[in-house]
């Protein structure tokens, strides 16, 4: 991943955020109070991944990166029958 900030107006150099991990990333968007930066991957072999910063406002600072495990629930894919039922609320842990 790499974080573009929003005032560029040319080209920056490109720094890796190695803390936020090496996997298949589709989707990310970042929490504006917390700065928790939520990612993740379509793929049938994604979870929903949250990395934790060490330093608000500076991703490059490390943290923490954790997926997301429901209680309960071993299928989270939404195209199969025994899919994750839409509008049912379920505990999650953080690992």
């Amino acid at each position: 991943m790499f974080e573009v900030p929003a005032a560029a107006t040319g080209l920056i150099e490109a720094e890796p955020l190695t803390a936020l991990g090496r996997f298949n990333h589709e989707a990310a968007c970042v929490d504006p109070i917390s700065g928790t930066v939520y990612q993740t991957e379509d793929r049938g072999d994604s979870v929903l991944y949250r990395f934790l910063p060490a330093k608000l406002g500076n991703l490059q600072a490390g943290g923490r990166l954790q997926a997301m495990q429901i209680e309960g629930l071993t299928d989270t894919r939404n195209w199969t029958a025994k899919a994750m039922p839409v509008g049912q609320s379920f505990k999650v842990n953080w690992i």
